[in-house]
């Protein structure tokens, strides 16, 4: 079955990075897919090993990790997986797919016909419909899968396993929509009218096109608020953010609030409104609290940001893999906002968070 040719024109989600917006967060570079070994906590790349684990009564247990990508959004959330691993007595074997999801679709079956008794599975995927034919395979020779920040399936908003998967865990897009709304209805307070324009990573995208609708849901009951989005997207690029967001503030001068979904655009959403002459005048709204994120809000450059924490989510993933690699039942689903005290990051509290990765 490795020669199944299985390959889809959609390759991102949204951490996310992404999400993307899961994965597609943080479009940096990949790590190497040759093989070797590593002591456990040190971050892996594809088919390379980490074990370890404090000694116990359990049996260690031999975890397959699916890795879309190696790039800043997803390090934490892999420091996240060997750590628990550490923690739980586990044996993490990394596969990293350079975002490519037939690769990653033939890396489950590599990992199928490996001989390996595997105990469990942690799929993040690069395409949940890519990935779903493998996840059900792995389950009905009794393997349990876990999914991390993308979902295992055609769905890529639904946070209920799709697939055979035990557990889901990452953003919930209806809710991280709905926050954006309401921040984008403070930041309008006071305006009548008030400009908005949002932009997402990509409008084709059902994480974004789900984010999108809950946010319009949210200022539809406010008539003096003006929402416009952007046909093309930012692409998870600052530079193509920037460029996305002068071209529409030449036709738009009026401008009051930029929504973005990604941190890593928002850079970009800066720039232009400085080159517009409109810094500090626009109220920038963004999504995933990454280190460059809440130096921006603390210091009062951007309005607000949601917050991911993808090493929690990590973590979180491989404990829920290795405990149900054990027998024991585990939730169906654990979205990020269920890992974080913090839900948005304004002025008054950003200096006080510690952010998880690098935009």
């Amino acid at each position: 079955m490795r020669g199944t040719s299985l390959r889809t024109s959609l390759v991102a989600r949204i951490a996310g990075i992404g999400a993307v917006l899961a994965v597609c967060l943080a479009l940096a570079a990949c790590g190497s897919s040759s093989s070797s070994s590593s002591g456990s906590g040190t971050a892996s790349t594809g088919g390379t090993t980490a074990g370890g684990g404090k000694a116990g009564t359990d049996k260690q247990v031999e975890l397959a990790y699916f890795l879309p990508i190696a790039n800043s959004f997803m390090a934490p959330a892999t420091r996240g997986v060997q750590d628990a691993a550490r923690d739980l007595n586990a044996k993490v074997t990394v596969y990293n797919a350079d975002f490519d999801p037939s690769k990653q679709f033939n890396q489950m079956q590599d990992a199928l016909s490996s001989g390996k008794k595997w105990g469990a599975w942690l799929v993040s995927p690069v395409d949940g419909a890519t990935v779903a034919p493998g996840v059900q395979q792995a389950t009905q020779q009794g393997i349990p899968v876990t999914c991390l920040i993308s979902t295992c399936g055609p769905n890529g908003v639904a946070i209920q396993p799709q697939s055979g998967e035990k557990s889901f865990i990452g953003p919930n897009a209806n809710l991280l929509g709905t926050k954006l709304g309401e921040l984008a209805v403070d930041a309008c307070r006071g305006r009548s009218p008030c400009n908005v324009f949002l932009l997402t990573i990509d409008p084709k995208f059902s994480v974004d096109r789900a984010m999108s609708e809950s946010m319009r849901r949210v200022i539809a009951a406010h008539t003096e608020i003006k929402l416009e989005s952007s046909t093309k997207g930012g692409a998870v690029d600052p530079e193509v953010a920037r460029t996305t967001t002068q071209d529409y503030l030449q036709g738009h001068p009026n401008v009051d609030v930029v929504v973005s979904t990604a941190d890593q655009m928002t850079r970009g959403i800066e720039l232009a409104a400085r080159d517009a002459g409109r810094a500090g005048q626009i109220k920038i709204i963004s999504l995933g609290a990454s280190r460059q994120g809440v130096e921006a809000v603390a210091a009062g450059r951007w309005y607000a940001d949601v917050v991911r924490v993808p090493y929690n989510e990590g973590y979180k993933a491989a404990e829920l893999a290795i405990r149900a690699a054990r027998g024991e039942q585990v939730p169906p689903s654990v979205t990020t906002d269920q890992l974080t005290r913090v839900q948005v990051l304004t002025r008054a509290n950003a200096s006080r968070f510690r952010g998880q990765w690098d935009a």
